[in-house]
């Protein structure tokens, strides 16, 4: 029998250059820059709540899965126990909602993941229903496209309502040994216009991670699943037409454009990245296993 352990992930502070970015020689596509950098900082008072412990069932929100920001100054909420989508004007006052519990056209068995496009579409992705929906500004139901995704899903934002769909595909590895070690991978696609074949034109490396098993007899009777310090992973982000990909603790993000290719990338040069050791990992991993 094992139980699980409580794993503390490690924060990473993100900066924006503000300075002007030099070309380097040895590349023309890669953009170093240097110091000075602005950091970006939260105000700590909130400038809108929405939400009521008791109040009216359209103000109630629980498993909130994703909120977002029009831009006319409205906001949506996607709730994942109720599976609905509610639009709030910019005071937070409710307006309308859509979707709910079910299988037909507009409704949601699991929602995983959501986004607003800049058109103030948003786009839900139902892992359960296998499919993606889009919701027009006022609530509307626009359009669905079947989606046979198994891993982990997020969306990103295309400057023409369409999305980036990028799932992780989760690599487990009990290779006979105690403690194995795998790195999963993530697929890359853009969201069609009406009902297709999503095809992946990017893959990358994703997150690692390590896996603990007890053999009994030579067999496997326990498993443990768990995040490594400082592992390495890939962060996703999307720049107009452009995805945006940064590996955990390396200081470069790569963008690429809708067929795969590098268009440019930024390095920050006044940081160089810590190795993680062999050791260190083994040791992590053996002080983390609860038996």
């Amino acid at each position: 029998m094992t139980r699980l352990c409580l794993l503390l992930p490690f924060a990473l502070m993100a900066c924006e250059a503000s300075g002007p970015a030099n070309e380097a020689d040895s590349d023309p596509s890669v953009l170093e820059v240097s110091p000075p950098y602005a950091e970006w900082t939260v105000h700590p008072s909130p400038f809108l709540r929405i939400g009521a412990v008791d109040g009216t069932v359209e103000v109630e929100l629980s498993q909130v899965v994703y909120a977002g920001r029009l831009t006319d100054g409205r906001h949506v909420i996607v709730d994942g126990a109720s599976k609905e989508v509610r639009w709030f004007d910019d005071a937070g006052a409710f307006q309308f909602k859509a979707g709910g519990d079910g299988e037909g056209p507009g409704e949601f068995s699991r929602i995983n993941a959501a986004v607003v496009t800049p058109q103030d579409s948003i786009v839900l992705y139902d892992g359960r229903n296998q499919r993606l929906t889009w919701f027009g500004p006022r609530g509307t139901l626009a359009r669905t496209v079947r989606a046979e995704l198994q891993g982990s899903v997020a969306l990103l934002p295309l400057a023409d309502s369409r999305v980036w769909v990028v799932e992780e595909r989760i690599v487990t590895n009990i290779g006979g040994s105690e403690y194995n070690y795998a790195r999963d991978s993530i697929a890359i696609m853009v969201a069609p216009d009406s009902s297709g074949r999503l095809d992946p034109f990017l893959e990358r490396p994703g997150r690692e991670a390590a896996t603990w098993v007890r053999y009994v007899g030579g067999a496997p009777t326990a498993t443990q699943q768990m995040e490594l310090p400082f592992a390495r992973s890939t962060l996703t982000g999307a720049v107009g037409d452009h995805v945006a990909l940064m590996e955990n603790g390396q200081p470069e993000v790569a963008f690429f454009d809708q067929a795969g290719a590098l268009r440019h990338a930024a390095r920050r040069t006044d940081l160089s990245a810590q190795e993680l050791t062999s050791s260190m990992r083994d040791q992590y991993v053996r002080s983390s296993v609860c038996l």
